[in-house]
């Protein structure tokens, strides 16, 4: 989530505690109490940062959260688990579980709002400073909390959504049909949103700005730019995930780098050298990037939703393949998805790619287990894809879509 700018300038790495194979890197403006990671924090799959506190999902559907705990942001839940996605807001964290239901604790009660009750089953959360969206199973946006800007004024009539971004005081929606709609304050343009050209795949709602991923993977942005966070690099292309903070600007691209811009300490020097991030997150003027060990389903750069529609996958490598090469076999559980039993990068190579395919129609959310072998030794990982947020989900077997755009889906050998 977005927010202000803080005090302290200091760059930092924030993996020293992790599992030796996983990268957990923060760089930027970071607070004091945001510093400390939790050792034995591992198996991150997604990470969402805040102000005060910074939350982080786990393959096995729990959620670590560190930092301030004002008004108890940082105190999750005995019992929380069957978590598949993270977001947080100044003074709350919320949680979005497999079975759709949105738990929250911490929050301002002279500023927030508890999860309003009826809600139906919830596929993708947001939070601003003191508001919270949430996109129903229906494809419907409701949104709750703070609403002085107008920022919980979902407009009537909003076309069926895919996901939604939440602001300091704004708020965006990408629909189904790759339009973007923002309401809320527009104290700075954010949330007039011009002519983009092409569908949106993603958006991204920062302090008083806002991003929008295109299916060409590129970028488009919008809204205050006092500190060059809408000035998007020129030649940025093959981008897969956007995040905005407060007055900066981050994407990753296909190949796992991530560029900024923006606020100068955010900035394209300031992001960690030879970093290859499987994800990425905005605090207020800090960013988090996680990229793990195993054989995983990495990124997505659009959506697919028609019988017969292929995948590029790809593995990669943190160093060059010895002599000979390295090979791995894969395996899936499920029937409708195919992959070659065995892929080899070559001697020298960091990544090599392989085709999959599908033998059904999906729609919005894919759920894919994926078994990679190397000799003796087994990385068998399920995640989830929900818009662009991969998370893990053990349970559910269906990809969902809507775009006839053709996929590209990252494995990553870390």
């Amino acid at each position: 989530m977005p927010l202000r700018r803080l005090p302290l300038l200091i760059p930092l790495a924030l993996a020293c505690a992790l599992a030796p194979a996983q990268q957990f890197v923060g760089w930027g403006e970071i607070p004091p109490y945001l510093r400390d990671v939790p050792r034995g924090l591992s198996g991150v799959v997604q990470v969402a940062g805040s102000h005060y506190h910074t939350a982080a999902l786990r393959r096995d559907g729990t959620v670590t959260v560190w930092g301030a705990n004002a008004f108890g942001a940082a105190t999750v839940p005995a019992g929380l688990g069957g978590v598949v996605q993270v977001a947080t807001s100044l003074y709350q964290t919320l949680a979005l579980k497999g079975d759709g239901t949105v738990v929250a604790w911490g929050a301002d009660p002279g500023l927030q709002a508890p999860v309003p009750g009826g809600l139906r089953p919830v596929r993708q959360i947001a939070a601003g400073y003191y508001h919270d969206l949430a996109v129903q199973d229906n494809d419907t946006v409701v949104a709750w909390g703070n609403n002085a800007t107008g920022q919980c004024n979902v407009p009537a009539g909003l076309p069926p959504v895919r996901s939604v971004s939440a602001g300091s005081y704004h708020s965006l929606a990408l629909t189904k049909d790759g339009e973007v709609v923002a309401w809320g304050s527009n104290s700075r343009g954010q949330t007039v949103v011009p002519s983009i050209g092409r569908k949106a795949v993603q958006v991204a709602a920062g302090g008083l700005h806002s991003l929008a991923l295109t299916d060409q993977g590129k970028v488009v942005a919008w809204g205050n730019n006092t500190d060059g966070q809408c000035n998007v690099p020129a030649g940025l292309e093959d981008v897969v995930q956007i995040a905005a903070g407060a007055d900066h600007s981050l994407a990753l691209k296909e190949d796992g780098t991530v560029v900024a811009w923006g606020r100068a300490p955010n900035g394209p020097a300031a992001v960690p050298a030879n970093f290859r991030a499987r994800q990425i997150a905005a605090g207020g003027n800090y960013s988090i990037g996680i990229q793990d060990s195993g054989v995983e389903v990495d990124r997505a750069s659009g959506h697919s939703g028609h019988s017969g529609d292929s995948f590029i996958g790809r593995i990669l490598l943190r160093d060059p393949a010895g002599p000979g090469g390295r090979t791995l076999s894969l395996v899936s559980p499920h029937d409708s998805v195919h992959l070659p039993e065995m892929v080899t990068v070559p001697a020298g190579a960091l990544s090599a790619t392989f085709p999959i395919a599908t033998d059904e129609g999906f729609g919005d959310l894919l759920n894919l287990r994926l078994v990679g072998k190397e000799g003796a030794a087994e990385r068998p990982t399920t995640f989830s894809l929900t818009g662009q947020t991969l998370t893990l989900t053990p349970s559910r077997t269906s990809i969902v879509g809507g775009s006839t755009q053709t996929v590209s889906l990252e494995m990553s050998l870390l």
